[in-house]
């Protein structure tokens, strides 16, 4: 149930900013290529879906903001596990 102290313009999603979205891209093409590296994979034979990413990215990053939004408490802020985050991404 959601709390009377919760205003309705509380519940609007903001984006996060491009710079963070860029960052996301950026570590997870460094982790694809420590893998290939380690696999003996030529990082040129594995493509991955930049908008599909994004989306994925957006999609943690909304689940992150309800997990803070619904299990916090009056004085304690509740933030999602990286397990959890970990799970989204391979979801």
């Amino acid at each position: 149930m959601v709390s009377k102290n919760i205003k309705e313009e509380d519940f609007i999603y903001s984006q996060p900013p491009k710079s963070e979205t860029i960052s996301f891209l950026g570590k997870f093409d460094s982790y694809l290529t420590l893998f290939a590296e380690r696999n003996n994979i030529e990082r040129e034979a594995i493509f991955y879906n930049i908008p599909l990413l994004i989306d994925i990215f957006t999609r943690i990053d909304k689940r992150q903001d309800y997990y803070q939004y619904f299990h916090s408490e009056k004085n304690k802020t509740t933030h999602m596990s990286q397990a959890k985050e970990m799970a989204l991404l391979c979801n």
